[in-house]
């Protein structure tokens, strides 16, 4: 395929190059509050996307509470008699 597909129409070209362009220049480096607001703005990512991505991800994400709340269980229990 052509680079250019209106390479060979020289009124176009003519009319085209009367169009001069100015870009503005901008500041390049922003200040501090600009980059702490951008910090503070930016979305968070999320701590449990790589547990559930694995193949048991799921499973294990529900029956680690329950894991838990068991051991604590126990631990009171223990404490409890002592």
């Amino acid at each position: 395929m052509e680079q250019n597909p209106f390479k060979n129409d020289h009124d176009l070209k003519r009319k085209l190059d009367q169009y001069e362009v100015h870009v503005p220049e901008f500041t390049i480096k922003s200040s501090k509050w600009d980059r702490l607001i951008y910090f503070l703005a930016q979305p968070a990512k999320n701590p449990l996307e790589r547990i559930g991505s694995k193949k048991h991800g799921f499973l294990s994400m529900k029956l680690f509470p329950l894991g838990a709340m068991v051991i604590v269980s126990v631990v009171e229990g223990i404490l409890l008699f002592f």
